[in-house]
């Protein structure tokens, strides 16, 4: 499965997890994906407190297509504000 993955160029996050289950039942596997980088990502998403390199966000994945995202969102302000001057967003522009 880790070389599927590399093929397909999901690369540079932190974690991968394959559903065999899935595979094995319905001829296809689910993955998860999650802390994605920093820089790919939304502005808005979340940086992992234990790891601020990467993002509290998620994919799911099914038969080659993306089924789900998701992500924890910055709700504080002034913590969004510069989250957003950090990646050259124009804050008057939100």
């Amino acid at each position: 499965m880790e070389n599927l993955i590399l093929n397909n160029e999901i690369t540079g996050v932190k974690s991968v997890v394959p559903f065999f289950v899935e595979k094995e039942e319905k001829g296809t596997a689910i993955i998860f994906i999650s802390h994605y980088p920093v820089k790919k990502r939304p502005f808005y998403t979340y940086p992992d407190p234990d790891d601020p390199e990467y993002t509290m966000s998620f994919d799911m994945l099914g038969r080659g297509t993306e089924w789900m995202t998701g992500g924890r969102r910055i709700n504080d302000y002034s913590f969004l504000l510069k989250m957003a001057k950090d990646r050259n967003v124009d804050p008057e522009k939100l």
